[in-house]
């Protein structure tokens, strides 16, 4: 990742996934912590969570990190948009992560 990232109204341009000023250091250095949430939409930092639900397609939580390996969950809303449901677990390079924030999850 570039470690000069653009950031417009608080949140990284140009990603696939919304990354808040507040992730900059772990995406620019690509060391993540366990716990942390990135969503495909803004509407998951800007709307209430029942609202959120309704915009977001996708959200994955980094469960591991260590050794420049990320294990991360990917969930999304279940059909009736009421809470978010466990699509799978990948283990990635942290370098792939990142590329994954960047340009979005097949």
């Amino acid at each position: 990742m570039p470690s000069n990232l653009e950031f417009k109204d608080g949140y990284a341009v140009g990603f696939a996934f919304v990354i808040p000023e507040c992730f900059r250091d772990a995406v620019e250095k690509n060391k993540y912590s366990v716990g942390d949430v990135f969503y495909d939409h803004v509407a998951a930092y800007r709307k209430v969570w029942s609202e959120a639900l309704q915009e977001f397609s996708v959200s994955l939580q980094v469960k591991e990190s260590f050794g420049g390996r990320v294990r991360f969950a990917i969930y999304e809303p279940d059909s009736a948009k009421k809470t978010l449901i466990l699509r799978e677990e990948k283990a990635v390079s942290a370098d792939q992560f990142g590329d994954i924030l960047k340009s979005g999850i097949n």
